[in-house]
């Protein structure tokens, strides 16, 4: 076989793997940035599970903001009690990827998510 066209068959060949290789390297680049962003603004142990997208009832509306994204449909309410100082309630519903239900309603009170319906 002649050198050039040896060359010229592997630079197809590499240049083929490159474009079906490249969405998945972006994708992976994109989650590993991603995640350093999160370890850097709430610390490794805090970062690392938000970038895994889990949530737990004590996080705040900012961490719970920057692990599932911003709910689909949200709502609030104020209330004032005699035995309670006033407090607000919030409800934030996530619906399923793809679909028009909602899979995940998750409750905060004060900015802290204290109950997880799913």
């Amino acid at each position: 076989m002649d050198l050039p066209l040896l060359f010229l068959g592997i630079g197809a060949v590499a240049g083929f793997l490159g474009l079906m290789g490249g969405r998945t390297i972006r994708k992976h680049f994109l989650r590993w940035r991603r995640r350093r962003q999160l370890v850097e603004a709430f610390g490794e142990e805090t970062g690392k599970k938000l970038a895994e997208g889990k949530i737990w009832v004590g996080m705040t509306a900012r961490q719970l903001e920057a692990a599932r994204g911003r709910p689909a449909e949200k709502k609030e309410k104020v209330f004032a009690g005699k035995s309670r100082e006033d407090y607000t309630r919030e409800t934030w519903s996530y619906k399923a990827p793809g679909e028009s239900r909602i899979a995940l309603r998750v409750y905060l009170e004060d900015g802290k998510v204290v109950n997880i319906k799913d």
